[in-house]
């Protein structure tokens, strides 16, 4: 039986056993944008913070994929890396860091769910002894589908990059925000809508990916039926209670060698690999491994007003793409440290 999954899957897809394969996953495995970004900012050195498993695997397929420059060096290393459980737990490892060496400046990789990168983007800004000039983070989940604030300042204090999974400016991303526009207003006839309420309309990648998810499978089951309507008539019990001999049952799980081969699971999953439609994260299509391919990624950059603003894209096709003329540009971290620059501070007495 295939085992479609939104996000990232509990087993390892990698291995040669065959009943592996029957694992479909909708989150593409997006590690050589995060490298290309590195490369692209010209990091040497990476400190990699993760929440999950999945940002364990994450780290793993960097470390695979850092390539060598020509004396055979890697082009960067992974400085350092720290599993956590909470925003604190981050925020007092970053301190420890900061001890250490005050003017270094530091290239964070953040994997972790949404809810915590914001309190640690908060927690860091309010943190006396943290500088934010000599940070800059780098989103490795797909944190930045998630709404952002634009009143919170402390979003906007530190330089943040990242990528969005979701296609925002597609037909069918229209209509779908339209829609979930009206049923929100439904349910909040009674609330005050503010003046930037337009731009509350985002969904999570988890939420985008699961709607894509249930689309996939509408769209495999409606393309089997229409290439055999009768596929699943022969075998479908007639009755509740009635007795019948065949039936579209999960197989004998009382022999020694364990349940039997659904005989439609092979066919079932073939069909998925072979579908492609425009979902709400792109193109969704699959290789022979049952893998997410022709995506693409949205490259975004917090503004210093706290704003999320698109500066390039992506894709397997191209790689990465960062705009000519973005639409904002950030002075980003400077490679030398702190104590060898020079700042000018201005104040200004208002009477």
């Amino acid at each position: 039986m295939p085992f479609v999954t939104p996000w990232f899957p509990e087993k390892n897809t990698d291995g040669e056993d065959e009943t592996h394969n029957f694992a479909v996953q909708m989150q593409p495995q997006y590690h050589h944008a995060i490298v290309d970004m590195i490369l692209h900012y010209d990091w040497r050195s990476v400190i990699y913070i993760y929440q999950s498993s999945e940002g364990l695997y994450r780290l793993q397929k960097i470390y695979e994929n850092i390539p060598k420059n020509g004396f055979g060096s890697p082009t960067f290393f992974i400085q350092t890396a720290r599993k956590i459980k909470t925003s604190n737990d981050a925020i007092e490892f970053i301190k420890q860091l900061e001890q250490m060496d005050r003017e270094a400046i530091k290239h964070i990789v953040l994997d972790c769910p949404a809810h915590i990168a914001k309190e640690i983007m908060f927690k860091h800004v309010q943190t006396v002894m943290l500088g934010r000039r000599n940070y800059h983070y780098l989103m490795s989940g797909l944190v930045l589908d998630d709404k952002w604030d634009s009143t919170v300042e402390e979003f906007g204090a530190i330089n943040m990059t990242g990528l969005r999974i979701v296609q925002y400016g597609t037909n069918l991303a229209r209509d779908f925000f339209k829609g979930f526009s009206s049923k929100k207003e439904q349910h909040s006839v009674s609330r005050t809508r503010s003046n930037n309420d337009e731009t509350s309309t985002t969904i999570s990648a988890n939420g985008a990916l699961a709607f894509d998810t249930v689309n996939l499978l509408i769209n495999t089951f409606s393309s089997l039926m229409r290439k055999n309507v009768n596929l699943f008539v022969t075998n479908r019990r007639k009755g509740k209670f009635k007795e019948v001999e065949m039936g579209v049952g999960c197989g004998d799980l009382s022999g020694k060698d364990g349940p039997n081969t659904w005989e439609h699971g092979q066919r079932i999953l073939q069909e998925i690999k072979n579908i492609s439609f425009e979902g709400l994260t792109g193109q969704i299509s699959f290789d022979d491994q049952g893998r997410r391919k022709n995506y693409t990624l949205d490259v975004m950059e917090m503004t210093h007003r706290s704003e999320m603003v698109q500066i390039g894209r992506w894709s397997e096709e191209e790689g990465l793409v960062i705009s000519d003329v973005p639409v904002f540009k950030r002075q980003r971290p400077s490679k030398t440290k702190l104590a060898a620059k020079t700042f000018i501070m201005t104040t200004i007495l208002e009477e």
